[in-house]
Parts: C-alpha cells; structure tokens; sequence
C-alpha cells in the first residue's frame, strides 16, 4: 500500500538522522502525516504515548511505535495488539492511539530524556541501497522494519567479511570505478564512505550515487577527521559541487536535528546531508511531504567531540616531549 509511512525514524542506529530525511520523503502517493503529541523531551512515571496516524486513501497494514533510550528500543505499541492501549480508528486511513508509556507502565525505562520515538506503518517494496555497507548494520534494520528490498555495494576487500543478511543482498565491486545497477532505489546511502576512496574516484562516485536515486544519504569526512585509509577528506562544499553538477541540491536540516545526540557517532552528526533531485523537489513530487529548501551555503563545522579528540591528542604529544620535572617557559 503505497501511501503508508516508511518510517519517522529509519534505523534504530540512525536515530533522527534519516528520520529528518523521511519527514522530506515518505511515499509515492499522497504522503502520510503522523503528529506525535506526547512524550515530547521527557518520560516520567506517568507519561503518555499519543499519537494520531493519517494515510489519506490508505489503509494500515501495520502500525507499530517504540521508544530508543540510552541506545535500546521499548516496543510500546503494535496495531496487532494494542494490549493497554487506548486506539480510536476513526476512517480506515486515520488513527488515533493513546497508551501510558511512563516508568509505571514500562519499568524498564528510566525517567528523563527521550532519545527517539519510531512510529512505523512499512511498506516491503521500499527500495534501499547502501553504497558501502560494510557488514550491513543499516540494511539489516530496514530489514528487520519491512523493507525486503535492500541492497549493499561493498569494495572487494570485503569479500571475508560477515554480512548480516542473505549473501545475494551484497555485491561486491570496485567502487573506485563508477558502478551502473541497471534500476533505481527509493532512498540511496552512503555514510563515510567516500574519503576512502582516491580523489580521482570523487566524480565518478558521485554519479553512480545519483543514478540509481533521487534523494540521496549522504555523509563523508572532513579535513583532519582522521580515520584508518582516509585518503581524501574534503569539505561539505567540495561534495556539494559534485552533486550540483547532477542537478542534485543539498537539504542541511538532519545536523542540526542530531547535533546533541550522543548516542550517535560524532562524525554522523558533524557530517550528514539529504541531496534531492531538484527537478524532483520543483515539480512537487508526491513523496515530499514536507518539503525543506536547498540550503545555498553550508557551514563547515567541527563537532565539539572531535575538537576536544584533537586537542588532547596534541597536549597528550606535548607532555610525551617534554621530560618530566622539566618546566615550560
């Protein structure tokens, strides 16, 4: 049923990352809309899970929500069985569902921040790649949430590695070289993946990513990040340019949404965009719900986590240089 949600919040490890990317992209029909009234920024002993559901000329073939704190998922509700909830269908493509989901009803949760709240109605046709996916950690949660279709691209090193799904959902190739899948995919990502590859490659790579989506995850290191065979750490504006250059525009709405999450890589949070098709955006494309304009300047940014990293790697060298007991001037 193609006007259900894909996801509020994609992968488990993802947080709010491609959940920013999915209030831009949900559907090839008219677009769902979730409001999500409570639990806002905090969970007490009594707080309430309330939720209203539109999947306007759908139907639900399944609705679940969760809640992420400190790095786990408490499932809180399922369409199937709504157990303690409160659930109102009031059309066949609206619903309405109120639990309490505070420290009395769900003891396993500690009171204080809420790190995400997922609110799924899946649809298995979704199309994913992930262009070097490495052991398929963000494939196997879409899998795990609905979505049958993925696909991980994989350089050939990792021809011994473990691989999460089945051995026909990853193909291995050089992505040194442009790559052509003969098909297209609903959402494309590629998270810290390009810096491991020659500047030489940077174009090529870039082209391969736009040919096979229209909105494309996409992240990769900047100056000094550092990293194991980091061999071309670029700016955001350098892989901006390579994207316009394929009609692609840059949305810098999902860093900022994810900047304090610690439960997240420092390099996600410093280093993620959503690049869209701007023909795409421009004709009103019925999977854009709400649409975010192109940002026309992005500011590089050093994440606080990879400041203080460096700052103590360089007093750390400073104090193996200097003998003990000797005093600095």
């Amino acid at each position: 049923m193609r006007a259900l949600l894909r996801f509020l919040t994609f992968l488990l490890m993802l947080a709010l990352i491609a959940g920013g990317a999915a209030w831009f992209w949900a559907g090839r029909a008219e677009g769902p809309r979730i409001e999500v009234r409570q639990p806002d920024k905090f969970i007490g002993q009594a707080t309430p899970l309330d939720l209203v559901i539109e999947s306007p000329g759908g139907q639900f073939a399944r609705v679940e929500a969760a809640i992420e704190q400190n790095g786990r998922s408490y499932p809180v509700f399922t369409l199937a069985q709504p157990s303690q909830a409160n659930v109102r269908q009031e059309s066949a493509d609206r619903i309405y569902v109120m639990r309490p989901i505070g420290k009395r009803d769900v003891p396993e949760l500690q009171a204080g921040r809420t790190q995400s709240i997922e609110a799924l109605a899946l649809h298995p046709g979704d199309a994913v790649l992930d262009v070097g996916c490495g052991a398929g950690d963000f494939l196997f949660q879409a899998n795990k949430r609905g979505m049958a279709d993925v696909l991980g691209i994989e350089g050939a090193w990792a021809a011994n590695s473990g691989f999460l799904l089945e051995p026909d959902k990853r193909r291995l190739i050089d992505l040194e070289q442009p790559f052509d899948l003969a098909r297209t995919f609903d959402l494309v990502i590629s998270l810290e993946v390009a810096e491991h590859l020659s500047a030489r490659a940077a174009q090529g790579f870039v082209e391969s990513l736009v040919r096979h989506g229209d909105f494309v995850l996409f992240s990769a290191a900047i100056p000094q990040q550092g990293g194991i065979n980091h061999v071309n750490e670029q700016w955001p504006a350098y892989w901006a340019a390579q994207f316009r250059a394929h009609g692609f525009d840059c949305h810098d709405f999902i860093r900022w949404e994810i900047w304090e999450d610690e439960l997240l890589p420092f390099y996600y949070r410093q280093n993620i965009f959503l690049y869209a098709r701007r023909s795409v955006v421009e004709r009103g494309d019925p999977r854009i719900v709400k649409p975010f304009p192109p940002s026309p300047k992005l500011v590089p940014v050093v994440h606080p986590t990879l400041y203080r990293k460096k700052v103590k790697a360089l007093i750390d060298a400073e104090a193996r240089r200097t003998p003990p007991g000797t005093s600095r001037a």
